[in-house]
């Protein structure tokens, strides 16, 4: 065996044994938001609130620092600096939105598909069963308490999470090339 092989093996294994670690973490992510699904809700309040307030700062910075102030930059840096505010301060009525907001886009989608499928008659069976799963989906996150829709929809990303990370850790013990 040669230095180059040598090191490739453990090149290898170190991979697999980070995939391993990388597919347990987020099977672990997965649980934690299935066993506590309305931290689950605040924590995407807050991580929208960060992510806002990010852009906004930035946005803002951006604006004055040309030597010409954009106000248009400097104003919708401003406003999403103030959304940020209100994330931070009701995260779990920022997820509700985001919930919300979904289910809106789900809904416009589905009757857009609805449309769609009957101009296509070769592919009619899978748009029409999409659009309806869509529209069906995009009314019960809008007709929902809100408190709920933010349980079902964490419930939702923790199923993801946890089939993600199977998927990753199996990948991973299997020795199979990473995706």
């Amino acid at each position: 065996m040669t230095l180059k092989t040598s090191k490739r093996r453990f090149s290898e294994r170190t991979e697999r044994l980070f995939m391993a670690l990388y597919g347990a973490a987020v099977i672990g992510t997965g649980l934690l938001a299935l066993l506590f699904p309305l931290a689950a809700g605040v924590s995407l309040g807050l991580v929208l609130g960060a992510a806002l307030l990010t852009f906004g700062l930035v946005t803002m910075l951006g604006g004055v620092a040309t030597g010409k102030t954009n106000w248009v930059d400097v104003l919708r840096g401003a406003l999403a600096v103030l959304v940020a505010a209100a994330a931070f301060m009701t995260p779990l009525a920022a997820t509700a939105t985001l919930v919300w907001l979904t289910g809106a886009w789900l809904l416009v989608s589905g009757c857009w598909m609805l449309v769609v499928a009957f101009n296509r008659p070769a592919k009619r069976t899978w748009l029409l069963a999409l659009a309806m799963l869509d529209i069906c989906l995009g009314l019960l996150l809008l007709l929902l308490d809100p408190l709920v829709a933010v349980g079902y929809a964490a419930i939702l990303l923790a199923v993801s999470l946890v089939m993600r990370g199977t998927y990753i850790l199996v990948l991973a013990l299997s020795g199979a090339p990473r995706p």
